[in-house]
Order: structure tokens, then C-alpha cells, then sequence
């Protein structure tokens, strides 16, 4: 993993968490994301421009996916993703419709052979996933039901931080935001709040297990 480029730069893209182009559903953001940039390295900038508008649902599911997988074990990814997290939970919080990250993160890239293989490991739970996430309740998805989503999301991305310190500590909060990704990608409003719920008795149990009550 490198990171070029200078720190105080940023730049910024279309994105919404519910209307606009850009992948209806998981699977279309995998097929977008493989043909996203043929170079031997694959960067954030890419994958963020690859998936376009609607980009928070994708992201969510892409980094927990990948941190909750064996990629995620690479030092210090996770404490860059839950910076990512917290990020892109703040905007929709804030009610940005622009997808802001630093340029020094827009610049963080990876093999993209390795990458490529991670997709593909994800293809058959992608399609266990769809078979139950489908557009339904959209309202949950939406204003104002979707400040709950960023406060979660939020939570989740402060929570990599101390529990990169711990071998796949962040494996569960990744879970939780892999669904909320996956449910907020399709509009699903009834997964959104059940990806919810699990993600904060995730937090609790982990916060009580390691003493911080």
C-alpha cells in the first residue's frame, strides 16, 4: 500500500445515499469497481469515482467487506478506513450531496490483482445478500430516517480505531456496516434498520467486553 500526494490537497465528487446514478445494487457496483481502472495499482480516487453518484451505500459495503476479510489485516488499513467511515458518516449527517475525502486518503492504493481477487471472494455473499435485500420501506432510507444511518456509521468508523489495536477486532462493527451498505445500496429500509440495531448491540457488547462501561 502507497500513499502519494500532498496531504493538504482535496477534491471532491457527486455522490447521494439515495437517488442519482450509479449502482442500484451491490452487484452492480462490483461489475462497476472490476472494470473501474486497468493499471497494475487500483486507488481510493478510482473506486470512488467508479461507483459515482450513490456512493455511501457501496463504500460502507465495500470497506466492511474488506476489512472484515483477510485484506483487512494489511497494518493499518483498518485505522485508515474507520477515518473513511467517520468521514463519509459526518457528510451524511451534514446532508452533503458531494462525496468529500482528502487527497493523501484519494491517494491510498493497492495491488489490483488483489483487490480484483477480494471481489471476486465477495461475488457468492453479495448474491446470498441480494436474495434478501430488496427495495422496500425506502422512506428509512431517506431524510429523515437516514441521520440514524450516519450516527451509526459514525459510531462504527470511531470504533475501528481502538479495536485495530486487537487481531479482527474491527471483524463485527465490519459486518454491521457491510449490511448497512448493501441495504442503503438497494433501499431497503427494513434491513437499514435491523443493520442498525445490530451494529449498536455489536458496539455495547464490545464496549462491555473490553471494560469501557
Amino acid at each position: 500500500m502507497t500513499i502519494v500526494g500532498n496531504p493538504n490537497l482535496v477534491e471532491r465528487s457527486e455522490a447521494t445515499s439515495a437517488g442519482g446514478d450509479g449502482p442500484a445494487s451491490i452487484s452492480d457496483a462490483l461489475s462497476e469497481l472490476k472494470s473501474a481502472d486497468e493499471s497494475a495499482r487500483i486507488d481510493v480516487e478510482s473506486i470512488r469515482d467508479a461507483l459515482g453518484d450513490r456512493a455511501f451505500g457501496p463504500l460502507f459495503f465495500l470497506i466492511g467487506a474488506i476489512s472484515a476479510s483477510p485484506l483487512g489485516a494489511v497494518p493499518g488499513l483498518s485505522i485508515v478506513f474507520g477515518v473513511i467511515v467517520v468521514l463519509l458518516g459526518l457528510q451524511m449527517f451534514a446532508g452533503e450531496h458531494r462525496l468529500w475525502l482528502p487527497k493523501r486518503i484519494l491517494k491510498i492504493s493497492t495491488d489490483r490483482d488483489r483487490f480484483a481477487e477480494t471481489l471476486e471472494k465477495m461475488e457468492p455473499w453479495v448474491e446470498r445478500i441480494e436474495r434478501i435485500v430488496t427495495a422496500r420501506f425506502t422512506r428509512f432510507t431517506e431524510r429523515p430516517w437516514s441521520y440514524g444511518v450516519a450516527v451509526v456509521v459514525t459510531l462504527i468508523g470511531l470504533s475501528f480505531f481502538p479495536l485495530a489495536l486487537v487481531p479482527w477486532g474491527v471483524t463485527p462493527p465490519s459486518l454491521a456496516l457491510m449490511l448497512i451498505g448493501a441495504a442503503m445500496t438497494n433501499r431497503d429500509g427494513a434491513v437499514v434498520l435491523a443493520g442498525q440495531a445490530i451494529a449498536l448491540s455489536t458496539l455495547l457488547a464490545l464496549a462491555w467486553a473490553t471494560g469501557a462501561f
